[in-house]
């Protein structure tokens, strides 16, 4: 859909819902409005382009209501409304954070990578649109239960304010890029657009970011408690290096260490040097002391050049003690090669020394 200018969705008079326009009559008998400035559309079935609907001619004045702000994106959303209304489902990815706490009577810090909510699929309760949130309007208000979802949906030109990363009203906060639908939409055939973007909401999790969710709280707190307790273990196994990334407990993926009473009964042992941990975090989130070797640029975290890296393609020479992260499968390694088992590639790898 050529750099997403094409429009999916529009009104249908007749029954007043969003409708794909492989679901309508072709040219003017669709019997389609513009939701935004009221004018006719035209649905267009060609042999060539895409599927898509357009504006009848503007000199159809008597019949636009007010200026048009319809886009791709607008149409998107008013459709997930529509389908979150009808109880379509929601895939929402896992939610991977690194906290860190400084340790008691150092200036040394404490960091660890929680999972904070696993992949799963949900069905909302409550669906509502164009809501003021941390006096942002946002996209979707998504309730089930006491939880409540916010989704801000962006695309080129459009990012999430930083506001919403801390709601004040403590929503999780989700973002969705509308340019993943690219290739999902490319290979529908016949505009059936609604059924793409049922199938992409509940099975997918790619252009889906958590940028807050509510534990995130409780395991701050928990990761603070964890540090306070066991400062004297934590300073001394920074005082007594073993090499890096020698301890293989600390880090091995989403599976590992997913609150903090786990963490408190590991032996000493098992905890990392601060050295250790500087490696970790970079490769996490970048850093400005190490450098990162990436696979290839997907592998960035887009920190801007004030961070190190440098992208360097496949490669299997390096030394054993080679650090590696996959942040498309969330894989960990050691070793030689940068190229991931579980993805069978190394596109997605950030490797440090």
């Amino acid at each position: 859909m050529g750099a997403f200018t094409l429009i999916p969705f529009g009104l249908h008079l007749k029954s007043n819902q969003v409708v794909d326009v492989g679901s309508v009559q072709n040219g003017i008998k669709c019997d389609c409005i513009c939701p935004s400035c009221k004018t006719p559309l035209i649905a267009r079935h060609g042999s060539i382009k895409e599927w898509h609907f357009a504006h009848q001619s503007r000199d159809v004045k008597k019949k636009t209501v007010k200026p048009c702000d319809y886009s791709f994106a607008v149409s998107v959303r008013l459709m997930m409304k529509q389908l979150f209304e009808e109880g379509a489902m929601l895939c929402l990815p896992a939610y991977l954070k690194s906290l860190s706490s400084t340790i008691p009577g150092s200036e040394h810090p404490y960091s660890h990578r929680y999972t904070l909510t696993e992949e799963k699929v949900v069905q909302f309760d409550i669906v509502e649109s164009e809501l003021m949130r941390n006096g942002v309007m946002v996209d979707l208000v998504l309730k089930i239960g006491s939880f409540e979802l916010v989704v801000y949906i962006t695309y080129d030109g459009r990012r999430i304010p930083e506001q919403l990363k801390s709601p004040e009203n403590n929503s999780g906060v989700i973002e969705f890029n509308v340019m993943s639908l690219m290739q999902a939409f490319e290979e529908t055939k016949s505009g059936q657009y609604k059924d793409a973007l049922i199938e992409f909401l509940a099975r997918s999790h790619t252009g889906k970011y958590w940028h807050y969710h509510p534990r995130e709280v409780r395991f701050q707190q928990r990761h603070d408690e964890f540090v306070c307790e066991n400062k004297e273990t934590l300073l001394a196994d920074i005082d007594t290096p073993r090499g890096i990334y020698q301890n293989t407990n600390i880090y091995t993926g989403p599976a590992t260490h997913t609150n903090t009473t786990e963490i408190a009964n590991a032996s000493p042992k098992t905890l990392s040097t601060s050295k250790q941990q500087s490696r970790i975090y970079a490769l996490e989130k970048g850093s400005e002391s190490v450098y990162v070797l990436l696979g290839s640029h997907k592998a960035s975290y887009e920190n801007g050049e004030g961070f190190r890296e440098n992208t360097m393609g496949k490669y299997t020479d390096f030394r054993e003690s080679m650090l590696h992260l996959c942040i498309k499968c969330e894989q960990s390694w050691e070793g030689k090669s940068n190229l991931c088992n579980q993805c069978q590639s190394f596109e997605y790898t950030r490797s440090v020394f």
